[in-house]
């Protein structure tokens, strides 16, 4: 699976803003749910980071072969950007660092760093986060604090149709 996402384009959080960020639990969730996967492909722009490519690709012996043939075919039918950042998933203390180099208080807010790296990328790129962590990133306490930067944690996709 990983060649898929080596394919796609990779970019610098220099390099992109106002975009959707996909959290990996998204993708994991639009998989087996086929309309939010079709609203996916209607997004004006959509990317993720390569620290949840790399949740992706640790999670691919749980995936099902249906739900990876699933995803190889979106990504290939979709324009998905790929933001590069110098962390990846288990490596505690640069997650820490990434995320306090970008907000030093956001961490009050969401108390896992590897959950607050996604975030933290929406605030420095100025994009929304789609996830269905409920628990920790789509709540109300996070949607307050991050009102002064503009950006929306989403838990679904609205298509205009």
């Amino acid at each position: 699976m990983k060649e898929i996402f080596d394919r796609e384009k990779h970019i610098s959080t220099e390099e992109i803003r106002n975009t959707n960020l996909i959290d990996t639990c998204f993708f994991i969730y639009a998989l087996t749910h086929p309309k939010e996967l079709d609203d996916l492909k209607h997004l004006k722009t959509i990317a993720t980071t390569s620290f949840n490519v790399e949740e992706i690709l640790n999670l691919k012996h749980e995936i099902k072969a249906g739900l990876r043939h699933i995803l190889k075919r979106f990504v290939k039918e979709v324009d998905l950007n790929i933001v590069d950042i110098d962390v990846k998933p288990g490596e505690r203390e640069k997650e820490r660092e990434f995320v306090e180099n970008i907000d030093k208080n956001l961490l009050e807010h969401v108390h896992d760093p590897s959950d607050a790296i996604l975030v933290a990328v929406g605030i420095k790129t100025h994009s929304n986060v789609y996830t269905r962590d409920k628990k920790h990133l789509f709540n109300p306490e996070l949607e307050n604090y991050l009102r002064k930067y503009d950006i929306k944690i989403l838990n679904i996709i609205k298509i205009k149709k």
